[in-house]
């Protein structure tokens, strides 16, 4: 039972008691309305809810009159009403629940505002929010193909793009036979099912709707893993069978029986008409739960069950259907091995370069066993797979010649000098996998003491995070295309000098079950007559011009596999170019003949196409880049995650070049006074510097944290000053108690 007491503080007197109010509007029951008082008229009337009793009295504390009310069944006693529009409407408590949620929703907002609108800015130029909206309104999937997925076994949906592309929803066959059963179930009330109902029908539109769900991704399409906030449909689901169990005394023998071999027949259904998603397993274990469920609700009927067993028994049935029914969800492609394996070794190396270098440096695999060995070894690199990646720096990036996805992903593989020199990369660390690294760019220091002894490599060329460089940077062309172009433009508009990359010289091309055109130099070329499922393949082969390392790169939207050899095959690589990448071929002698192997394997009769180039490098065109760009590199002096602070002499009026994603958040101090920033490339930090010594600073505060801190503070002063005040209040009154 609920207690309630209501005091009204009333004006004037009556005898040594002060009278009620005479026109307060009270609401009461008609059991109540003859209440004797010796007060004033009080009139009462429309109390929502029974009122066991009603009693006026004189509380001698506060010198009041007083009503108490006791309630027979649940209720409130609701404030008084003058019957102005106003208060009735904000008496409702529907209204008073969605006016305190919203308030209570901004109030948290603001405290956390500090955080939301920097990561709301931060998110304006990531790869998560660069999707343009739909431009038609069209379904996801069908309809009646979702029902499938609230079935036991089904296969997981990962990928974003395909055929039956559907939600994962499946929590259960005991919520999705409980469903119906909530919807007829007589001891749940119209208004409550028709909210939930709602819900639910919200969430299907917003699956099915590419619209809708392009919003809910936060203005995203994702590449894998699609409906993300499934979670919110599944927890609707669960309160609404929760609902449906608590209150079962409203549901009959028949309606179980009746659910359960309609789910019978639903599944037979789907073994007849069945998604990509479904296995002969899903029919089988989903048919075997949804009879065990039946019977298990049938048994819950009888009720004279204890209830301990039966919930024992329920909760053993949920993790039954756990391990049977939900395992086949998660497939393990993959050894753990592989990513723990080489964990001591790489401690080893890294830690090493730590103690050796306390400078700002780049470090990098010849090889990367996962997207991310930079988080996995615990290394500064430049490998990176995020959603919060900047898209134009990972486009320039596959632009020049990284292994990378062009939206939010690019992954190391040794690159040439020109690349590791503007992009700071300074030690490598090399794989077994990988060819041996060119004397020529590169120092061997150090030995891991392991067993796996693994080589650890300096840079010869390596230049710091910022530097100097000409004015005509600004102009650099990274338009995607021949990655060796786009270095060979970067190097020539920071320094002047060209011609760095020389191209290797042709001499054959042998197709064997295809038609391929002869290839005389870099560029693109077409493959034709193709007999199918031959092994078929194309052999193209060239020769260094000089001495020194090789560098390929080949692209194809239909070829995904090539060998080369060289030193009469006794020398051999492999390289997958579902995702393109420049790859070093080691160093060879002027005159030394490679042979590329493209693989046709898969590849359609209608012909396939190929990008390919090939570059030797001019050793003494890059020494005189290097010398040039050396002359205003900045000595960095300290480093911390958000800031960068040292000294540069700058030769000449140009650029301080660096290899920093652009963020409006990164601000350029030289010689104290905050500079202009702007981007090099679409995509990289740059600022104007005057010839001369100069102290720089670069120093990154996220957009919006100049917003966002005095919302937060002054949200949180509020948060302060009510407690205080109602400690204040607290204390006063127990005071006057006392």
């Amino acid at each position: 039972m609920l207690a309630a007491a209501l005091c009204l503080a009333g004006c004037g007197s009556k005898s040594d008691k002060p009278a009620l109010a005479g026109d307060t509007v009270l609401q009461a029951s008609q059991t109540a309305q003859n209440a004797e008082a010796t007060a004033p008229d009080v009139r009462l009337h429309d109390l929502k809810g029974p009122v066991k009793s009603l009693e006026l009295y004189y509380d001698e504390t506060s010198t009041d009159w007083c009503f108490r009310a006791t309630f027979s069944e649940q209720g409130e006693w609701l404030t008084t009403n003058d019957g102005t529009p106003l208060k009735e409407f904000f008496n409702n408590k529907f209204v008073m629940s969605v006016v305190k949620f919203g308030f209570s929703s901004l109030f948290v907002g603001m405290l956390c505002a500090c955080f939301l609108v920097p990561v709301y800015f931060i998110l304006q130029s990531c790869s998560a929010t660069s999707d343009s909206f739909p431009s038609t309104v069209e379904q996801n999937f069908n309809l009646i193909d979702m029902l499938s997925s609230h079935l036991a076994g089904l296969e997981t949906t990962i990928r974003s793009s395909g055929d039956d592309v559907l939600p994962n929803i499946y929590c259960g066959i005991l919520p999705a036979i409980l469903l119906p059963l909530y919807l007829i179930n007589k001891e749940i009330g119209l208004k409550e099912k028709a909210s939930y109902v709602f819900l639910l029908l919200f969430f299907i539109v917003s699956f099915n709707c590419n619209a809708l769900d392009f919003i809910w991704h936060a203005f995203h399409v994702p590449n894998d893993l699609p409906f993300r906030y499934s979670f919110l449909y599944v927890f609707i689901l669960l309160v609404m069978s929760f609902r449906c169990l608590m209150n079962f005394k409203g549901i009959a023998y028949r309606d179980v029986m009746i659910t359960g071999i309609a789910f019978i027949f639903l599944v037979l259904y789907f073994q007849k008409y069945p998604t990509n998603k479904i296995s002969n397993y899903t029919i089988y274990v989903s048919l075997a739960f949804i009879i065990v469920w039946t019977l298990v609700l049938l048994v819950i009927k009888k009720e004279n069950f204890s209830k301990f067993v039966i919930g024992i028994t329920v909760l053993c049935m949920a993790f039954c259907e756990v391990i049977v029914g939900d395992s086949k969800s998660y497939l393990f492609t993959q050894d753990q091995t592989p990513y723990v394996e080489k964990m001591d070794t790489m401690a080893n190396a890294v830690n090493y370069l730590k103690e050796k270098d306390k400078d700002f440096y780049r470090t990098e695999l010849t090889y990367l066993n996962t997207r991310m060995d930079p988080c996995l070894y615990n290394y500064n690199g430049m490998s990176a797979f995020s959603s919060m990646a900047y898209e134009s720096y990972s486009q320039t990036q596959y632009n020049l010649g990284m292994f990378g996805n062009r939206i939010n992903s690019y992954t190391y593989n040794t690159q040439t000098p020109v690349y590791n020199m503007m992009y700071n990369i300074k030690y490598l660390i090399k794989e077994s996998s990988s060819l041996d690294l060119s004397d020529t760019y590169y120092k061997k220091i150090y030995t891991t003491k392991d067993g796996a002894k693994t080589p650890v490599y300096e840079n010869k060329y390596n230049l710091p995070i910022a530097f100097l460089a000409s004015k005509s940077i600004k102009n650099w062309d990274n338009t995607e295309g021949n990655p060796f172009e786009v270095q060979e433009d970067l190097i020539d508009k920071a320094t002047g000098v060209s011609n760095l990359f020389v191209p290797v010289e042709y001499i054959g091309t042998e197709s064997y079950n295809a038609n391929c055109e002869e290839v005389t130099q870099n560029g693109a070329y077409f493959i034709d007559e193709i007999e199918e499922n031959t092994g078929g393949s194309v052999s193209v082969l060239f020769k260094s011009v000089k001495d020194g390392n090789v560098y390929i790169y080949v692209s194809s939207s239909e070829i995904e596999n090539i060998n080369y050899y060289w030193n009469n095959s006794t020398n051999t690589t492999f390289q997958s170019i579902a995702e393109p990448y420049i790859l070093d071929l080691g160093y060879h002698k002027a005159g030394d003949e490679i042979k590329a192997v493209i693989d046709l394997n898969g590849i359609s009769s209608s012909g396939a196409s190929f990008y390919i180039y090939a570059y030797n490098i001019d050793n003494t065109v890059l020494n005189s880049a290097y010398e040039m760009l050396s002359l205003g590199k900045m000595n960095i002096e300290k480093h911390s995650d958000t800031k960068l602070e040292g000294t540069i002499n700058a030769g000449y009026d140009g650029f301080l070049y660096t290899s920093i994603p652009y963020d409006e958040g990164w601000k350029i101090y030289i010689d104290g006074h905050k500079v202009k920033t702007f981007e090099i490339g679409d995509s990289q930090l740059s600022a104007a510097i005057k010839q001369g010594e100069h102290t720089i600073k670069l120093v990154y505060s996220p957009k919006g944290l100049t917003y966002g801190l005095p919302i937060s503070a002054c949200a949180w002063v509020g948060v302060f000053g009510y407690e205080l005040l109602k400690r204040i209040k607290r204390t006063k009154k127990a005071q006057e108690l006392l």
